[in-house]
């Protein structure tokens, strides 16, 4: 289905993996750029990774605990 998103931005929490990297697959798959957060550095390279072979979009990764005091302001940034 083309929801005509190409280009288009989306941020997903908890985007390493589960629902969040679906939700991730599925976005990159109508050509929205990507920016990912999640606690652990090492599963958000894992999934940009995964993301960035299967489909020519931009991913950025943005390790991060969003429960932490100022951790949403910072993303903002």
């Amino acid at each position: 289905m083309e929801l005509e998103l190409t280009g288009k931005n989306v941020l997903i929490t908890g985007g390493s993996k589960g629902i969040g990297l679906a939700v991730a697959k599925g976005f990159a798959a109508e050509g929205c750029n990507l920016h990912l957060t999640s606690r652990t550095a090492e599963d958000l390279q894992a999934a940009k990774g995964i993301i960035e072979q299967a489909h020519d979009v931009k991913v950025q990764i943005h390790p991060m605990d969003l429960a932490q005091p100022g951790a949403a302001e910072n993303l903002r940034q």
